[in-house]
């Protein structure tokens, strides 16, 4: 493996390292949504002035019949869970790629805990689906109630779930390739 290489894998390994503190730095967002639900603080002005909830067409003004009957408890449960669950893939595939990257610059290309490491990336795919249900239940709920559109972080919609699962197939497909070549591998390292 050439020099550069080796400092390009040494440099994204770092990044990732920084990035997988920083996303568990992330997990009080779902506890703070679950807090402002059952004491139903600060949820509908979080909503209504934050520049994060963009205004829909014809929906200027919020009406107070909507907002006294916004489900916020169900709301803050919904983002909450989504939250979590997005926070838990992004865990699981940032320490998958730190495993794989520090696996080669070991120069270990065809190990199980590569295999291992991309079956975890294809799980935390999973795992973004199912945070991209929650997550877009609830931003819907914002939509459909009190006219605002989340163009936060956590501003999943059906559209993501789509992308999402398209990205699940491919993650499989490179998965079940380095599979393969695994058992090639060790078909002809047997039969040397």
């Amino acid at each position: 493996m050439s020099k550069l290489l080796d400092r390009s894998i040494g440099a994204v390994s770092v990044l990732m390292q920084i990035a997988f503190v920083v996303v568990c730095f992330s997990f009080i967002t779902p506890f703070v949504y679950l807090y402002n639900g059952f004491t139903h603080a600060n949820i509908m002005k979080m909503i209504a002035d934050n520049g994060d909830f963009l205004i829909v067409p014809g929906h200027t003004q919020v009406a107070h019949s909507a907002v006294a009957h916004f489900p916020i408890l169900p709301y803050s449960i919904l983002m909450a869970i989504g939250i979590f669950l997005a926070i838990l893939s992004a865990l699981f595939a940032l320490s998958a790629f730190i495993r794989i990257s520090h696996n080669l610059g070991k120069k270990q290309y065809f190990v199980a805990d590569n295999l291992a490491m991309l079956r975890r990336i294809v799980h935390s795919q999973i795992m973004a689906i199912c945070s991209d249900v929650f997550l877009a239940i609830g931003n819907q709920m914002t939509q459909s109630f009190l006219g605002r559109v989340n163009n936060g972080i956590f501003n999943s919609t059906w559209e993501n779930l789509l992308d999402d699962a398209v990205m699940l197939v491919f993650v499989a497909l490179i998965y079940t390739l380095f599979r393969m070549a695994m058992n090639i591998k060790q078909e002809n390292d047997l039969t040397v």
